[in-house]
């Protein structure tokens, strides 16, 4: 039985269609959902406290985005303490927007004309690509990182959306195929059709 942990809530969005998928298909799952619903305001909690009581999980999933490079310390903190606590088969799955990395692959982003919340949240992105990156090529026994990309989620970004369903659907195949096997996928990107 694995436990799983997941920022979001479990009554509507992805975080509720990832864990029909992630309990409904594996009936000795359990997820936890970390959001207001459940009494985690995530944007004023003590990382260091919420790590402690996370760190019995075997999965961590985080999409939310946070303020002041929240996601990006939540892994920082989260990957340390399981290094620590030498849980080398955990798996943290953290979400970043592709539109970011389009940004930084493309030399022609000025970054100078993007107003003060847009530039806030591009630099926060980059340093979570730059932070996973770094910590999945530390050798040892440290626990896994999945880095998923998604484009536009049932429209927040644009017109053009990825159904929430297929996301999860996405997400579980990942989750199997970790557990199935010796290696990981440590990037995807997944963008709508267009």
């Amino acid at each position: 039985m694995l436990k799983v942990g997941i920022t979001g809530s479990s009554s509507s969005g992805l975080a509720k269609s990832i864990i029909e998928k992630v309990e409904g298909d594996i009936k000795s799952n359990t997820c936890n959902c970390y959001s207001k619903t459940t009494g985690y305001n995530l944007d004023f909690i003590d990382l260091d406290k919420f790590v402690e009581e996370i760190k019995y999980l075997d999965v961590f999933i985080n999409f939310y985005k946070g303020k002041n490079f929240f996601q990006s310390k939540l892994l920082y903190k989260l990957w340390r303490k399981w290094t620590i606590m030498k849980k080398n088969n955990n798996l943290i799955i953290v979400f970043g927007p592709s539109e970011v990395e389009n940004m930084i692959q493309e030399s022609s982003t000025d970054i100078t004309n993007l107003n003060e919340s847009r530039l806030t949240y591009y630099l926060d992105k980059v340093a979570l690509k730059k932070l996973t990156v770094e910590l999945q090529k530390r050798k040892g026994n440290h626990p896994k990182i999945l880095y998923l990309q998604l484009g536009a989620i049932n429209g927040v970004y644009t017109k053009d959306k990825i159904p929430e369903a297929h996301v999860a659907d996405i997400v579980k195949v990942l989750f199997d195929q970790y557990y199935a096997s010796e290696s990981i996928i440590n990037s995807i990107t997944l963008n709508p059709c267009i």
